[in-house]
């Protein structure tokens, strides 16, 4: 009798203690943490754009300076023209950096044998006037510099627009000038010449 009394004892506290096995189990949480990761990628925007355009002459409106030789550019007091031109546009994604040459080139301006000469070069808004300089090689230098200081920059960051242009004009005033001296440079044998030759490189740097 008591052992059956033990052993019934015995099962209920087995059962007993499964079931309070089961409901604790229940009532116990726990820590989770997950991620999710989706990536993709495409090559980098580049899209740059660089235009250069060198047009020395340009006829004034009267007509009245044309060459006897076709196809060849003449100067003389009282015309203007566009000696070239620099833009550049678009957004690359990387960064750059803008290069530019630039190389004037003013051939035998000079009066007996001093040099003389009246043309005006506006770089931008800045006029370089050719009777201010010792020399053509100083002239020269002078609008070179300020060409290349318009356009380059050692370091451009990603995605800045480079939208930037430069206008090179040059101008003979009608009058204001030495109308002896310039009488004599237009009836030299070999008469001057004005030439330039720009370049602009954009370049990824990283």
């Amino acid at each position: 009798m008591k052992r059956n009394t033990i052993l019934r004892v015995s099962a209920i506290l087995l059962v007993l203690t499964l079931l309070s096995t089961c409901v604790i189990s229940g009532t116990f949480a726990k820590y989770t943490t997950s991620a999710n990761a989706d990536d993709d990628a495409r090559i980098a925007k580049w899209g740059v754009v660089v235009e250069a355009t060198a047009e020395a002459f340009t006829e004034n409106d009267d007509d009245t300076v044309i060459s006897i030789v076709s196809g060849e550019n003449v100067l003389a007091p009282g015309t203007d023209g566009n000696l070239c031109g620099l833009t550049i546009t678009g957004q690359p994604e990387v960064a750059v950096k803008i290069d530019a040459t630039a190389e004037l080139e003013l051939t035998d301006w000079a009066v007996d044998g001093v040099y003389y000469c009246p043309l005006v070069i506006t770089v931008g808004t800045t006029e370089f006037k050719g009777n201010d300089y010792v020399d053509a090689e100083a002239f020269e230098k002078a609008v070179e510099d300020a060409i290349v200081a318009e356009i380059a920059k050692d370091s451009v960051d990603p995605n800045t627009n480079l939208a930037d242009s430069v206008a090179v004009t040059w101008a003979w005033a009608y009058e204001g000038n030495d109308d002896v001296k310039d009488t004599a440079l237009g009836n030299e044998a070999n008469p001057d010449t004005i030439s330039i030759a720009v370049s602009v490189t954009v370049t990824q740097i990283d």
